[in-house]
């Protein structure tokens, strides 16, 4: 799975027992750096505020959600950087990462897209990811 490439991708299965779907999760921050000490290397980082969804229903009729995270992503090497419609409120539809390497030549690559429910949409490239840390929070502390 390419999730498997994602530096530190455990913190995240150990905690929700698969790869999350992002699907409904909120983007709190982007962060953008042209250096990375004394490197020059674009990088990217992006404060998410996900969960898990039941089957269980909760007040006014809504799934029940579980497991609430603020979860840190860095990307490296960041480009073809495309940003649109950041607003108060980030929602994200679906978070997709594919893994575009070229195995043979030993380089690693992702496409990341980031569509929409409203607010930011989101795509670029990138060398690698890794996840720089993730938290359990209280739902209404975001």
């Amino acid at each position: 799975m390419y999730y498997e490439k994602i530096r530190n991708f455990e913190v995240l299965t150990k905690r929700f027992g698969e790869w999350p779907a992002f699907h409904d999760a909120e983007i709190i921050s982007l962060s953008l750096y042209r250096k990375d000490g004394v490197n020059h290397m674009p990088k990217m980082e992006l404060r998410i505020h996900h969960f898990q969804t039941t089957s269980e229903t909760a007040a006014k009729g809504y799934f029940k959600q579980i497991k609430h995270s603020l979860t840190t992503f860095c990307f490296h090497l960041v480009e073809g950087l495309e940003l649109e419609g950041f607003d108060y409120q980030n929602v994200v539809y679906n978070l997709d990462i594919k893994d575009i390497s070229d195995d043979q030549a030993g380089n690693s690559k992702f496409q990341v897209e980031i569509e929409p429910s409203s607010g930011l949409s989101c795509f670029f490239i990138c060398k690698e990811i890794e996840i720089l840390d993730s938290i359990e929070i209280d739902a209404d502390s975001v």
